[in-house]
């Protein structure tokens, strides 16, 4: 290697098994931090569980409820450290290049801080994306609590699941209700409320989507709504023009603002997708239900009435 000497070369080396031995200490604690949060969590919440009084099924239901968070941040964790943990593995195996052909030992060093330098990045936004993301979720459920609203919110990735029941769209329409007008003025203020209140944590809001859903049925028969197939094609493209048709209606009545007009409102129209998607019942893939099965059959099999739901969910900058 021209122009180190050996005292150079040795000192550089150390450098980077400092630097790579610092990544791996930060991804420890990440970890350490993230199984004692959660244990801190679990024992709150038992000491809370434990002064009240509760019948059976209301604690199992309690206890379900806080597995099924556990479970969500958990799984977010063990995402960000896999990511950060194949960083470190690449580092390695580039140094171990470095050290078989020391000829390109500067050029091999050179990537290597700027590898690490990255991975440093990487785990800091990590970091404030699994952050984000936990106390968007928080805030949604706390607010939608407090405004008395009824809505169903995963935990793990804080999509908002609205079933509007008897109260959806008529069968092949698009236009609202009034009671599902209704409905939507009382949830979209609390919820673009529950995205901007924190400047912060707004920051890393990417995109907001309103998915429609139309049921995978027409004139009377299931029609995979993946189908390629040249007979199927009107079925497909009649779902995806209704679902869709119906997440623009409700993209079109909360920002009129002769219709609603509520805090962030400006701040929420930028960040909207619409998006239309068939209706297939949960865990099944579109080809596990045979084609042309009459409608009466598979909403009666799938309940059709799952259907009648719209998603409202917030995506996060990478």
């Amino acid at each position: 290697m021209q122009g180190k000497t050996a005292a150079e070369k040795q000192a550089l080396m150390a450098q980077l098994e400092a630097s790579k031995g610092a990544y791996q200490k930060q991804l420890n604690d990440l970890k350490a931090e993230g199984d004692a949060q959660i244990a801190n969590e679990k024992a709150a919440f038992d000491k809370a569980l434990a002064n009240e009084k509760l019948t059976g099924a209301a604690k199992a239901a309690r206890e379900a409820e806080f597995r099924k968070k556990a479970e969500g941040e958990a799984g977010a964790l063990r995402g960000a450290l896999a990511g950060l943990g194949s960083k470190i593995g690449e580092a390695e195996k580039a140094l171990a290049a470095a050290r078989e052909k020391e000829g390109r030992f500067v050029a091999s060093v050179d990537k290597l801080s700027k590898e690490n330098a990255d991975l440093s990045e990487n785990l800091k936004r990590a970091k404030e994306v699994a952050e984000a993301k936990k106390k968007l979720v928080q805030n949604i459920k706390d607010n939608f609590k407090k405004a008395g609203i009824s809505a169903d919110v995963d935990e793990k990735t804080g999509d908002v699941y609205l079933s509007f029941g008897d109260d959806y769209f008529e069968s092949g329409r698009a236009d609202l209700k009034e009671t599902m007008q209704r409905r939507l003025e009382k949830f979209i203020p609390q919820y673009s409320k529950s995205l901007f209140s924190d400047p912060k944590t707004a920051e890393n809001i990417a995109s907001v989507e309103i998915i429609g859903f139309a049921s995978s049925t027409y004139k009377g028969k299931y029609v995979n709504p993946q189908s390629l197939n040249p007979a199927d094609r009107e079925a497909v493209n009649y779902n995806l023009n209704l679902s869709f048709n119906r997440a623009t209606s409700i993209f079109k009545h909360i920002f009129d603002k002769n219709k609603l007009e509520y805090q962030h409102q400006k701040d929420l129209l930028p960040l909207v997708k619409v998006v239309g998607r068939g209706y297939l019942p949960d865990g099944k893939q579109p080809g596990d239900i045979p084609s042309g099965m009459p409608e009466k059959d598979f909403c009666k099999k799938y309940n059709c009435s799952k259907a009648q739901k719209v998603i409202i969910k917030f995506n996060l900058k990478e």
